[in-house]
């Protein structure tokens, strides 16, 4: 299955010019494989569900949900279903080229990419008078994003200076943050004990863990707060805080204000 939905008429761009030109939906059963294209447009592909391969250049890349690459231009490319039910969303950039052109493929996580691309397209068939909008501010969500994650490198098993090692621990938490996370699970992911993790990430970033992660959300759930109608209840779920009332107690302290007291603070000065 393959759908596209065409969205260059209506001018859908962020602050640096980036313009959107199209958000497709590609789905492959398992052993199922698409012809290698090449074409001048940037894709970003997220995966939705299931594992699959994508091939580029000649190199074949396994994939799984959450997973993000980006496909520069006039790159040979193809995807081919492992699992059933592979699904993946492509968006196509005008006129961009991430990494300069050196580097044609990313490997990295796009869970909220998935989520916001998805909005983009339920809002276009929906045909509401807030379309352009919200289009607007969920497509600039999806180019930080993935300008984000565009610069990391991937996290190898780590034997390295405290240094490297907290950089490559805070770039995987800033790609991580809505998901389930310890300092247990970080701890063997990096194969670095428990006590030094905490004491080395504190002393380079300024501070813990934990609260690394709970910043990172509170900024998260401040776009929520922006750009939707979803209940406080709602947006502390979709932002993996324990329950509404932690969540409240904790954006209160890092901006003086309830996260209510914020969006009545947006809306007044739109």
């Amino acid at each position: 299955m393959f759908t596209i939905t065409e969205l260059r008429e209506h001018n859908i761009k962020n602050g640096l010019g980036i313009k959107l030109a199209y958000v497709a939906y590609l789905e492959l059963s398992k052993s199922a494989r698409q012809d290698p294209v090449t074409h001048n447009i940037t894709e970003i592909m997220a995966v939705v569900n299931g594992k699959g391969v994508f091939n580029v250049d000649g190199d074949r890349h396994e994939v799984t949900k959450g997973d993000l690459f980006i496909v520069n231009a006039d790159t040979v490319h193809n995807e081919e279903g492992v699992s059933d039910n592979f699904g993946v969303y492509i968006i196509g950039l005008e006129n961009y080229s991430l990494g300069g052109g050196d580097t044609k493929v990313y490997k990295l996580g796009g869970e909220r990419v998935c989520y916001y691309t998805e909005q983009i397209v339920k809002d276009y068939e929906r045909k509401g008078k807030d379309f352009y909008e919200n289009a607007n501010l969920l497509f600039s969500l999806i180019i930080n994003d993935v300008l984000e994650v565009a610069r990391r490198v991937p996290v190898p098993n780590v034997k390295r200076g405290s240094n490297e090692l907290i950089n490559s621990v805070k770039k995987y938490l800033d790609g991580h943050f809505l998901e389930d996370l310890s300092i247990k699970s970080i701890s063997e992911r990096f194969f670095v004990n428990k006590t030094t993790l905490m004491h080395a990430f504190k002393k380079h970033v300024g501070v813990s863990v934990i609260d690394y992660v709970i910043q990172k959300r509170l900024q998260e759930s401040k776009n929520w707060l922006r750009i939707s109608d979803m209940t406080v209840a709602q947006i502390s779920e979709r932002c993996n805080f324990s329950n509404p009332s932690y969540y409240v107690q904790y954006f209160k302290k890092q901006y003086n204000l309830t996260p209510i007291e914020y969006r009545k603070a947006k809306k007044q000065g739109e």
